[in-house]
């Protein structure tokens, strides 16, 4: 299939039930600035091509059948020279191999990057914390390991964290307090360890709260979870946190699912 519709500046066949791969000719669209594929029955690799399209603001890949669940999958990720970028999600596909550093180099106007439920493996690099604009961030259902980067902490127009079901390690970082705007936080099913920084309490817009099936412990520190006024759902059950329920959950207005 060629293309070439050099007036188009938005391409969307999303939600239906195509197959097949992604034409490296859509590389020819010049103008193109929306390509939303997402919700169909796509295969293969994603072109290289696409890194040409130098007005690239949203590219929407998710639930397709992508990848091969094996190293080289993400090479497509060299958007660096696209500044426009401001949405980009691959989730609930094929991808596998190793994150690229390419990923840390994408536009600084990026808001939302959406990598959950494939088959990455791998580290978050430091350097993630140079997307200053992420509104954003989830990687959750990957095979991704080693430490939350503190760098993170950067990321202060952050709503959404969404890093559950890896094999992520280490503990948890203070600069997680310095997202004040964040509202949803998920880093269950992992192996992170140590205590529950008393800096999260600076996160006073959360609303879900999930930290259930780690290797936390110690006791859940007094006057944290009394300050996120709007949680409605908290679970830190499959830990192994000592000493006694603060007292200060008993503020939680609108908490509705507690499990601890």
């Amino acid at each position: 299939m060629r293309f070439s519709f050099p007036q188009l500046r938005l391409l969307a066949i999303a939600g239906n039930q195509f197959t097949g791969i992604i034409p490296e000719t859509l590389s020819n669209i010049s103008g193109l600035e929306i390509l939303d594929l997402g919700g169909n029955y796509l295969t293969g690799q994603v072109p290289n091509s696409l890194g040409v399209l130098k007005d690239f603001q949203w590219l929407d890949l998710e639930n397709n059948n992508l990848g091969r669940g094996a190293s080289g999958d993400l090479n497509f990720l060299t958007l660096t020279n696209i500044s426009s970028l401001k949405i980009l999600s691959l989730a609930t596909n094929n991808f596998g191999g190793v994150l690229p550093s390419s990923i840390v180099n994408l536009s600084t106007r990026m808001q939302q990057l959406h990598l959950g439920s494939n088959k990455i493996f791998g580290s978050i690099l430091e350097e993630i914390g140079n997307l200053i604009n992420l509104t954003a961030f989830s990687a959750g259902e990957n095979y991704l390991t080693g430490v939350i980067p503190t760098s993170l902490g950067k990321l202060q127009s952050l709503r959404v964290l969404w890093l559950s079901s890896n094999r992520l390690s280490g503990l948890l970082s203070s600069s997680l307090g310095n997202l004040s705007l964040l509202y949803y936080l998920d880093m269950s099913y992992n192996n992170l360890e140590g205590n529950i920084p008393t800096s999260l309490r600076n996160c006073h817009n959360l609303e879900i709260l999930d930290l259930s099936d780690n290797n936390l412990s110690g006791t859940v520190p007094e006057d944290v979870i009394g300050h996120f006024n709007q949680l409605t759902t908290l679970y830190l059950e499959q830990n192994s946190f000592t000493g006694s329920i603060p007292a200060d959950i008993g503020q939680l207005k609108n908490l509705n699912e507690l499990i601890y």
